[in-house]
């Protein structure tokens, strides 16, 4: 043990030097790693709250886009009803239209093209008038032909009313979302 107190005596002045030197180190590690853990804290927090901003500004992007994708949606609807109604007036309007061609080619306004109309019938005795009696008709079925040909016409006007209203709903629903589409009516 006296060596040992001997060796100390010796050299207590570097074994003083390396304690200090040893406890300054561990001061500064302990310093270095309480700033490290503030650092990283501040970090931590910085980068928190970046994420939280960026989830905010995803939700507001979100909400702007189902509204703009509702907007577009009600555009869409607005001009699909305008095309319904339009489609329905056309079709009242081909409606009245049987009855005003049969009208009309009873009055004489308006005729049938030949392959229409029946050929000219012979004339018999019977078709004669006789007297105190009415003259027989000479074609018996020209009201039948008024009347189709007047659901015809009607039938076509009605058809085509449908077609265009189909075509234009389809227009409006392959057309972009960002280009509003209205209908356009027939002229």
């Amino acid at each position: 043990m006296a060596s040992a107190l001997a060796l100390l005596k010796a050299y207590w002045k570097p074994l003083l030097a390396i304690a200090l030197l040893v406890a300054a180190l561990a001061t500064a590690y302990h310093r270095g790693q309480t700033n490290g853990e503030a650092a990283g804290d501040v970090k931590v927090a910085k980068l928190t709250a970046d994420h939280a901003q960026t989830l905010q500004h995803l939700a507001e992007l979100a909400t702007r886009s189902a509204l703009a994708a509702r907007d577009a949606e009600h555009a869409q609807a607005d001009a699909i009803t305008a095309v319904a109604a339009h489609y329905e007036q056309a079709k009242t309007h081909a409606q009245a239209l049987p009855a005003a061609v049969a009208a009309d080619l009873h009055a004489g306004v308006i005729s049938l093209r030949q392959q229409w109309t029946c050929p000219a019938p012979s004339i018999t005795r019977a078709d004669l008038p006789t007297p105190g009696g009415a003259a027989a008709q000479p074609d018996a079925n020209a009201a039948l032909r008024n009347q189709g040909a007047g659901d015809l016409v009607g039938l076509a006007a009605e058809a085509d009313a449908q077609v265009a209203g189909l075509q234009q709903a389809l227009l409006i629903c392959t057309a972009p979302a960002t280009q509003p589409t209205t209908p356009k009516p027939d002229g």
